[in-house]
């Protein structure tokens, strides 16, 4: 070594580069979200819409597929395909009823409906294991408990069945049309012998139990069985109660705004749950006819809501969606404006996601 050689340079240290953490899944930030609401406040509510069904030829049709086949027996059906614009439900079926009639518009959709109910939807199915991890939380200390309910406008019977084939015991309301009755059902004692292979045992217990009509203004929620399936646009299984053409929405919506027509304890429970909305768009006409009726107020509440709702790119087959495609940020905007989270992903995928969440 030459002893008269400079010292060599000192070598700055090198910080190490600082891990980013990535950022929260928002699918998994809105269920643990819901999940500890459950067990620090209780009360979600669950809404299930026409799109909860899936795209199969064996589970109920979809919205634009009823539109569809009114409007072929009409004669006026566009080209079929995801650029082919569609009317909304209530306007193809007006025009049904006006080609026809009123019970012949809802024979031909119970008809539909029922030719397409071979298969319980996955949605149902995870709602149906969900329920009881819900039920199994210890109420919150010094808060109300309220009811389970299941709100739904779909006509079909998928989730009595579901909930009947997972020995689930509950109440159904069904909301007529056009007075102030309510039609009551409570499935308690669920005999170990109804048959869930199909529903041919299914659908003989649910029609052996029979609907009670009540007085909206009779019906107690608290002496009611847990949770309540609430169906607010009537049922295929009761004749003359489902809303379809666009003057019965009207006539509806006034007799919803008056009062007296839906029981109170639903207002309740809708005003003091946070809702999760599942199968259903913000743009979607049964969606807009709750909005401006019985959820009117409950949206105005500090509750944050959920919608679980794929993109319209990845939902290509319905029609409605595919018009979403250049405002889909904007949808999302409109729902922040009213508390809602836009949850992207598939309604099934979400309720499992819940339920692992949920399990010891």
């Amino acid at each position: 070594m030459n002893p008269n050689a400079p010292p060599p340079l000192a070598t700055a240290a090198v910080a190490p580069s600082p891990v980013l953490a990535a950022p929260p899944d928002p699918v998994d930030q809105a269920a643990s979200d819901i999940v500890s609401w459950l067990k620090d406040y209780g009360g979600v509510t669950f809404f299930i819409g026409g799109a909860a069904s899936g795209e199969s030829s064996q589970t109920p049709p979809r919205s634009y597929e009823i539109t569809r086949e009114l409007l072929k027996k009409l004669h006026l059906a566009p080209d079929e395909g995801k650029d082919a614009l569609l009317p909304p439900l209530d306007f193809a079926a007006t025009y049904f009823a006006v080609g026809n009639d009123e019970p012949m518009l809802e024979q031909t959709v119970i008809r539909l409906i029922q030719s397409r109910s071979e298969a319980i939807p996955a949605t149902h199915q995870r709602l149906a294991e969900l329920v009881p991890h819900i039920k199994q939380i210890p109420p919150p200390r010094g808060r109300l408990a309220f009811k389970q309910l299941i709100f739904t406008t779909n006509l079909d019977l998928m989730i009595e069945r579901a909930f009947i084939k997972a020995g689930i015991e509950f109440t159904r309301i069904v909301q007529h049309r056009s007075d102030t009755r309510v039609h009551v059902t409570e499935y308690r004692d669920i005999p170990r012998e109804v048959p869930t292979s199909g529903f041919s045992g299914i659908d003989s217990y649910l029609r052996g139990r029979r609907a009670e009509p009540r007085s909206s203004d009779a019906v107690v929620l608290d002496n009611l069985k847990d949770p309540i399936l609430y169906k607010f646009r009537g049922s295929e299984d009761i004749g003359d109660s489902c809303v379809l053409t666009s003057p019965q929405c009207f006539e509806f919506a006034k007799a919803v705004l008056r009062g007296h027509i839906v029981p109170e304890g639903i207002e309740s429970v809708l005003s003091n749950t946070r809702l999760v909305f599942l199968g259903c768009g913000l743009l979607d006409h049964d969606v807009r006819l709750t909005h401006h009726t019985i959820l009117s107020e409950p949206l105005k509440s500090s509750h944050q809501k959920y919608l679980v709702q794929l993109p319209p790119e990845q939902d290509s087959q319905d029609p409605y969606r595919h018009m979403e495609l250049g405002i889909w940020n904007r949808i999302k905007e409109t729902g922040v404006e009213r508390r809602i989270k836009t949850v992207e992903a598939r309604s099934d995928d979400f309720l499992n996601l819940l339920r692992e969440k949920l399990q010891p």
